[in-house]
């Protein structure tokens, strides 16, 4: 079928009308009554049959249509020049951004949506700005700098510093431009990105990254208002309630609110925080006895030990010994530390059954040591680690007087 053949579907221009947009594009491409009105009789038949047939053909073309129809067809600049089409070439492939298409995919009379150029010169800028914010300590200098390019971002911290209540969370400059940043996007450029995921794939990859850091800084967020979350923190161990008692407290549902994350994923991110930072986590019985408990996620190594133990054994026979005795320092360590929490609380004679927990805790640490070796299978890993051995530091605790 060639383009002049290709069918047009004439759609209402109110917006109230709008089809199922799958459906519609089945048949040929979605031209607004309004789009008809104002640019068929400014188009020639050659600049009509060439936006028909890259409209046909969709926005990220592998096999390069708007090369071979600029070559065989000189309408396709003067689409470019009326501002009907952007194209943008990237590794060999020629993105065409249809601007007059709205989010339906029914091409309009006006500028329906923002181009490539500009939303990709908008996440370079953004990431920038982030870059530079995060390495800047909040202050309100900064944030006057900010406010003067964002006027919107100090109208969000003004309301919400005029509503708050006491007891709702501070905001951080760096956490709100991401999030603003991260909205203003999605309206200008949403559908843009949608329209080419080829090409934003690299962007997406990024906006995961930008993501990941948010979450940790919220996290740090509710991390220096532990004293609410948790009814016990000591040394070396903090008490953890149950998951909904964290999740639907007013610091967690605040921050979740606010930022796009779930309770749960908080709730997920801020036990790892804790282990990170090299806290046995603790969980209680309605007696407040301890029933059970979660390992840290340290090492108690040097950074170039923890480093050669992460990259587990070598073939080399002196090299698995260096590693082994690594290993065996790591389980110790994850002993010791466990070891020392219990007998915390053993002296509180909130233990019951101090012999199924140093059990519990030999085959956790055992867990983790099969987690270092690559191949389980290969035999280079190293004996278990016997729960004589959690005895042994409970008891070197408990006769230190700790």
């Amino acid at each position: 079928m060639s383009a002049v053949d290709l069918p047009v579907i004439e759609l209402g221009s109110d917006d109230g009308d709008r089809p199922d947009r799958e459906d519609a594009l089945e048949h040929g491409v979605l031209l607004g009554r309004d789009f008809l009105e104002r640019w068929l009789p400014r188009l020639t038949p050659g600049e009509l049959r060439a936006y028909l047939a890259l409209a046909a053909a969709g926005g990220d073309d592998p096999l390069g249509e708007a090369r071979r129809l600029a070559d065989r067809d000189a309408a396709v600049q003067p689409l470019v020049d009326r501002g009907l089409i952007e194209t943008l070439e990237r590794d060999g492939r020629v993105h065409v951004n249809f601007l007059h298409r709205d989010r339906h995919g029914v091409h309009r009379a006006e500028p329906a949506r923002g181009r490539l150029a500009d939303a990709l010169a908008f996440l370079d800028s953004m990431e920038e700005e982030l870059r530079i914010v995060a390495d800047r300590d909040d202050s309100p200098e900064l944030r006057e700098e900010v406010f003067r390019r964002h006027p919107e971002l100090r109208n969000e911290f003004e309301l919400y510093e005029r509503d708050a209540d006491e007891s709702a969370p501070g905001l951080r400059l760096w956490l709100e431009l991401s999030r603003f940043s991260t909205r203003v996007f999605e309206e200008r450029f949403g559908v843009v990105r949608d329209d080419h995921r080829d090409l934003f794939r690299r962007t997406t990859e990024r906006a995961l990254a930008e993501r990941v850091a948010l979450i940790e800084r919220v996290t740090r967020e509710l991390l220096d208002r532990r004293g609410e979350l948790f009814p016990e923190i000591g040394d070396g161990f903090v008490v953890v309630p149950e998951q909904r008692a964290i999740t639907e407290s007013e610091p967690v549902v605040g921050l979740a609110d606010r930022y796009g994350f779930g309770p749960d994923l908080l709730y997920a991110s801020l036990i790892e925080a804790l282990q990170q930072e090299g806290a046995v986590i603790i969980s209680t019985g309605p007696s407040g006895d301890v029933d059970n408990l979660l390992l840290p996620a340290t090492t108690g190594l040097a950074v170039d030990d923890e480093r050669h133990l992460l990259a587990g054994p070598s073939g080399d026979k002196r090299e698995r010994a260096a590693w082994s005795t690594l290993r065996r320092r790591y389980a110790d360590h994850l002993a010791d530390r466990a070891a020392a929490a219990l007998a915390e609380f053993a002296r509180r004679d909130r233990v019951p059954d101090i012999d199924a927990l140093l059990f519990q805790v030999a085959a956790a640490i055992n867990e983790a040591l099969e987690d270092l070796e690559p191949d389980p299978g290969a035999g280079l890993g190293g004996a278990s680690y016997h729960v004589e051995s959690v005895v042994a530091a409970y008891d070197r605790v408990k006769a230190a007087g700790r």
